[in-house]
C-alpha cells in the first residue's frame, strides 16, 4: 500500500497490486484493475518509485527506476544489481 493525494490534497491510501495504469494527461490518472479511476497530485514517475520503493522494503522485488533522457522521459523499472 502506497499513500498519495487527491487534488484536494486528502490522503489516499491505495493497494498498488490493483494499480493497472498511470497515465498524466495532465493531471495524474491511476485506473485500478477494477475499473475504477483516480486523479491524484503526484506525478506517474513519483508513484512508480514509491511503489517500487515499497514492493522493495516488503521484500516483493528488487527493482529500481530508470528514466530514459533519449526516449521522450519514458520511466521504467529495472533489476538491482
Amino acid at each position: 500500500m502506497i499513500e498519495l493525494h487527491r487534488l484536494d490534497n486528502s490522503k489516499m491510501v491505495i493497494n498498488t497490486d490493483m494499480i493497472e495504469s498511470i497515465e498524466e494527461m495532465p493531471d495524474t490518472i491511476i485506473t485500478l484493475s477494477n475499473g475504477k479511476k483516480y486523479i491524484m497530485r503526484e506525478r506517474a514517475e513519483t508513484i512508480i518509485k514509491k511503489i517500487i520503493r515499497f514492493k522493495n522494503e516488503a521484500g516483493i522485488s528488487q527493482l529500481e527506476v530508470k528514466t530514459a533522457g533519449n526516449e521522450g522521459g519514458k520511466i521504467r523499472a529495472a533489476a538491482m544489481n
